[in-house]
């Protein structure tokens, strides 16, 4: 083998180690959810600008979210860690209604 090509080898070899040695992991696939619903008054009318607060009691975590003109809301992607447990509850205060 000639010095240049076992000069090659080498560099070739050492830029592969790097790659390997430096390349950090990565995952593909995430989990995500949401939570959506509508909120209504005691007759079945819609609610509209209602606030919404998702709360994860186990972390403290809250999430805000406001009603559509048809009483909708929907709070989406949460990440696989945004809430997790059991332990969660949702809060509509509505002007008029609280």
């Amino acid at each position: 083998m000639s010095n240049s090509s076992r000069t090659f080898l080498t560099v070739w070899l050492a830029v592969i180690l790097a790659l390997v040695a430096f390349t950090t992991p990565t995952f593909a696939q995430q989990v995500f959810g949401s939570i959506y619903g509508t909120v209504t008054d005691a007759s079945g009318a819609a609610v509209a600008n209602a606030k919404v607060t998702i709360t994860d009691a186990s972390k403290g975590t809250k999430f805000e979210v406001t009603t559509d003109a048809n009483g909708n809301y929907n709070k989406g992607q949460f990440g696989s860690r945004s809430l997790q447990g059991n332990d969660r509850s949702a809060w509509f205060p509505a002007r008029g209604f609280e």
